[in-house]
């Protein structure tokens, strides 16, 4: 490699493929905020999981706007949510659970699920699931 290498005038590094390099952490004056394609503006967005191949969940802040309501959901896997500040309010099949700083809920995906907000105040939470988010 070393002889190619000088042959072309480039470094032996430059002729041999790297694996892209995992990117375990997220830094919170690094994280962009964004909302997903055909999602209500009402939710912002951070992602907080890394970047690896073998990575089996997602995990993002979720800035909600008050007054916001989910529509009904149900896929495969589990979510596990943990509100930083405000209330948020979560139907899972018959039973309605009202979450407050500090509190959480998990549960199977599989249960259909919806969550919301007081019109007198928003949220911010960290959601956690197995729901394949990101490539």
């Amino acid at each position: 490699v070393s002889v190619l290498a000088s042959a072309l005038e480039v470094s032996p590094s430059d002729l041999v493929r790297h694996p892209d390099m995992p990117e375990l952490e997220t830094r919170a004056d690094e994280r962009e905020v964004f909302t997903m394609p055909g999602s209500n503006p009402a939710l912002k967005y951070e992602r907080v999981s890394g970047r690896f191949s073998a990575s089996n969940v997602s995990g993002i802040i979720i800035d909600i706007a008050a007054g916001y309501t989910s529509t009904l959901a149900k896929h495969e896997g589990e979510e596990l949510v943990y509100v930083i500040e405000g209330t948020l309010n979560i139907l899972v099949g018959d039973k309605d659970i009202i979450l407050n700083a500090g509190e959480t809920a998990h549960c199977p995906a599989s249960t259909l699920h919806q969550f919301s907000t007081p019109s007198s105040c928003g949220a911010k939470v960290l959601w956690v699931g197995t729901l394949r988010l990101f490539d």
